[in-house]
């Protein structure tokens, strides 16, 4: 579960930094399509940005400036390889009851959805469906209506569509039938039951559904007279009960919507906001997507086997590197290479989870206790070689020589299943791998 809560921290961070652009420079400006799609694209972003890993390779990280600047998001990557194995009194931890909680949360939200859904469905089966111009038209005399979902407009009998008013409120539903804004509410409500402890997202939510009534609004009064659908939308006093899936007639608030009917353009400024979004989505891709990387390896003289692996750490570095060109990089035969970075690192079979999830199981969080370390912290720094069949070797600690408790990690690592390799330049190859294991001993 931890994994998770970083991405969605990065997620929040991500989301964070999109929508104050949002914020400071779109939002209450007329150009409402163009909102509409960087509400969403900013939402999908903040999902998908955070997933991807692209490396990009430095002689020199320090060298950069820019470069340390994205190296903030790698480093929480790095710590979030690091297992925590506690030592308590008792097998339960508060920490166990977080996930609980958060998906309990989620659940809730999952069935408020369902719920909306199920009473759109019961107003179907209530009342009849007509067609008109492709159009799906039900009339009720619920108080919740009038308000649109999908291809459906749900009406109040109550409302004379011969009127002006009437008309102009069927204009302004239709609109929202003809953009497809129920799809945006889906979208955003099914986000929110998976990232709903995000505060941003809620954000995006209420300014979507506010562009939503914007656009529906400038199309109804595209030949009325705008005043008198202002002072429509101020003397109605139907029964609202707003849909969270739905598109309500009286959505409010309303001062927005009526600034928005005499708000007037200016093309120069809002083409200029519009295109200086484009560098603060790069700027954000290149934090957290990439990841800069030294292009740092070992080089074996003969064939890796294992007695030449155990002594490994005896080669001149700075000499390999000197004798070995670009080219051999890619053309020598891969099992002559030992790669301290590659362009993909080796990887568990399934996925970091799976791999926090077996040394939780395996470790003994009470090794350390019986060995007789004190209350306190310690991470034991695991080293060993994936080779290109996936299988691992000469493993080693970096720190605790010879205790029991750095034993028993080099035991459980030893005992994992096979590993996907690392890749360079398409091929696989050698690689080595660090694992940090945090044990915390409590009092």
């Amino acid at each position: 579960m931890l994994p998770y809560f970083w991405y969605m921290l990065k997620v929040i961070i991500c989301s964070g930094i999109l929508f104050g652009y949002y914020w400071l420079f779109l939002r209450n400006k007329v150009f409402h399509q163009y909102n509409r799609f960087y509400l969403l694209a900013a939402m999908s972003l903040s999902l998908l940005l955070p997933l991807l890993k692209i490396n990009f390779w430095q002689q020199n990280i320090q060298q950069s400036q820019a470069i340390r600047v994205l190296q903030t998001i790698s480093v929480g990557d790095e710590y979030m390889n690091n297992i925590v194995i506690t030592a308590a009194k008792t097998s339960w931890s508060l920490q166990q009851l977080y996930p609980v909680v958060y998906w309990l949360v989620s659940i809730i939200f999952f069935l408020m959805m369902l719920r909306t859904l199920f009473l759109i469905r019961t107003l179907l089966k209530k009342y009849s469906v007509q067609l008109i111009d492709k159009i799906s038209f039900v009339n009720t005399n619920d108080n919740s209506t009038p308000f649109s979902f999908l291809k459906y407009i749900f009406w109040n009998s109550s409302i004379d569509m011969g009127t002006p008013t009437g008309r102009q409120i069927f204009k302004h539903e239709v609109a929202h039938i003809q953009e497809k804004h129920t799809y945006d509410k889906l979208f955003v409500n099914i986000t929110l039951i998976f990232c709903w402890c995000n505060p941003f997202f809620w954000l995006y939510s209420k300014e979507l559904n506010m562009i939503h009534e914007f656009i529906a609004d400038k199309k109804a009064v595209e030949d009325s007279d705008t005043a008198a659908f202002a002072s429509m939308i101020l003397q109605a006093a139907y029964p609202r009960h707003q849909f969270e899936l739905t598109n309500n007639f009286f959505f409010s608030p309303i001062k927005r919507r009526l600034m928005m009917l005499n708000m007037k353009q200016n093309k120069k400024a809002d083409y200029m906001r519009q295109w200086f979004a484009l560098p603060l989505i790069t700027l954000v891709f290149l934090i957290f997507s990439c990841k800069a990387k030294e292009t740092d390896l070992i080089v074996k003289p003969e064939s890796v086997t294992n007695k030449t692996l155990r002594d490994s750490s005896k080669v001149n570095m700075q000499t390999l590197k000197e004798n070995v060109s670009e080219k051999n990089l890619a053309d020598n035969a891969d099992d002559n290479k030992i790669f301290i970075i590659a362009e993909v690192e080796p990887q568990f079979t399934g996925g970091l989870e799976v791999w926090r999830e077996y040394l939780v199981k395996n470790l003994k969080a009470s090794t350390p206790v019986d060995e007789g370390w004190k209350a306190g912290k310690y991470t034991v720094i695991v080293k060993f070689i994936v080779h290109t069949d996936g299988t691992v070797s000469d493993i080693t600690t970096e720190n605790y020589k010879g205790s029991k408790t750095a034993l028993h990690c080099i035991e459980v690592i030893k005992n994992a299943p096979k590993w996907q390799p690392a890749v360079q330049n398409g091929r696989k190859v050698n690689a080595y791998k660090k694992q940090p294991i945090t044990f915390v001993i409590e009092e």
